[in-house]
Parts: structure tokens; C-alpha cells; sequence
């Protein structure tokens, strides 16, 4: 997204919709962290693992409600997976992924 948005083919508002996608996947566990040795076992929400989850999985169906699934996978594999295209017409589409998110 970064390179998106240094090429000028996405705005910032954009570039700010797929942070917050991305931050909640990271939230939701879909990337490996490493473990925080500075934490209390046990200090921690029981809801702490399924929140994140629930809140990019309701991110997903508002796409896919939207603009269906085709977009929420191209949405996913360009925002998430980090997997850039160049073709014109996906871009088109994760751009109006992008702008749905936005509310503009």
C-alpha cells in the first residue's frame, strides 16, 4: 500500500482505510507475533483472542455485502498478503474496497 500511495494511484484516505485492515488482521492473529516475555501469565482478557477476529471478520462481510466476494479476496490478497498487481481493473476494485471502508 505504501508503494500505492508514493506512485500516487491511491490518496491518503486510502492509504488509511488498509492500515486500519491491516491492523486489524494483525490484531485478529493472522500474522506470527512474538511472544511478550514482559506480560503476567494469565493478565490478560479471555476475549482478548476472539475480538480482533470478530471485528476483521465483520470488516470482510461489509465488503463482501457491498461488492462481493471477488473484492474481498482482491481486497485481502493486495492489502493483507502484501501481493501488489498492476493490473488496472484490480486496482480499480481495491481502490473502491478502499473507499467503501473509508465512509467517503
Amino acid at each position: 500500500m505504501d508503494r500505492l500511495l508514493l506512485r500516487k494511484i491511491i490518496e491518503i484516505h486510502h492509504h488509511q482505510a488498509a492500515e486500519r485492515v491491516i491492523e486489524q488482521a494483525v490484531t485478529a492473529g493472522m500474522f506470527v507475533r512474538t511472544p511478550n516475555w514482559s506480560s503476567i501469565p494469565g493478565n490478560h482478557r479471555k476475549d482478548a483472542y476472539t475480538n480482533g477476529l470478530l471485528r476483521y471478520a465483520r470488516t470482510l462481510r461489509f465488503v463482501q455485502r457491498n461488492l462481493g466476494h471477488e473484492a474481498t479476496s482482491l481486497l485481502v490478497r493486495v492489502v493483507i498478503e502484501d501481493q501488489g498487481t498492476e493490473d488496472e481493473d484490480e486496482l480499480g476494485v481495491v481502490i473502491g474496497c478502499l473507499e467503501l471502508l473509508s465512509g467517503r
